[in-house]
């Protein structure tokens, strides 16, 4: 068992689902062979997560990563785009996200002016009528740029038009410390 754990928002409010965001007891994590804690760089106590992990679990080695954006995707169909075109722009930011903070902080950490944010429900699917009601808070805003992830932009109506620049923003998980736990754990299965 590997299980992933955002540091950033580790247990919630440490209530299971609907009242939480645990699907299990921590308990749980008892049977855990691996533990992959990502965004550890927006960790608020990432000692004291570890050290709540190893009482559970001390066995488990901890692998620890931050997500890194890598690049942008015009959209529906355009080309690959640096992130660091975001820089200095005006930015308004939609996303469907169980942690929309983070993906806001990486467009704020990227140079982008974040001039305006719309939040659906995890794992929304997006209509053209969601996509025009964006578009025009995004002009409202005087964003230049509407950016959302790369998770969202699946989800998204196949045929639309937009009168502003909307790209998603892909992420690759970056291993700081503990990639030879990872790997060994991957040849395992």
């Amino acid at each position: 068992d590997i299980v992933v754990i955002d540091a950033s928002n580790s247990f919630g409010n440490g209530y299971l689902l609907p009242r939480g965001i645990l699907r299990e007891p921590l308990s749980s994590l008892k049977r855990a062979h691996l533990f992959c804690l990502t965004r550890v760089n927006r960790a608020s106590d990432l000692r004291e997560l570890k050290n709540q992990l190893r009482a559970i679990n001390p066995e488990a080695p901890i692998v620890e990563c931050i997500h890194r954006p890598c690049f942008l995707w015009r959209l529906p169909d355009g080309p690959r785009v640096e992130v660091e075109q975001l820089s200095g722009r005006k930015i308004f930011a939609f996303s469907a996200l169980g942690n929309p903070e983070s993906f806001e902080k990486s467009l704020v950490e990227l140079g982008a002016e974040l001039v305006g944010t719309m939040r659906f429900r995890d794992h929304y699917r997006y209509s053209v009528d969601d996509l025009e009601r964006i578009v025009q808070q995004a002009q409202n805003s005087l964003a230049e740029v509407v950016v959302t992830t790369g998770k969202d932009s699946v989800n998204l109506p196949l045929n639309f038009a937009s009168s502003i620049e909307i790209c998603s923003l892909d992420i690759e998980i970056q291993v700081l410390k503990g990639m030879k736990y990872l790997n060994g754990a991957i040849d395992r299965l």
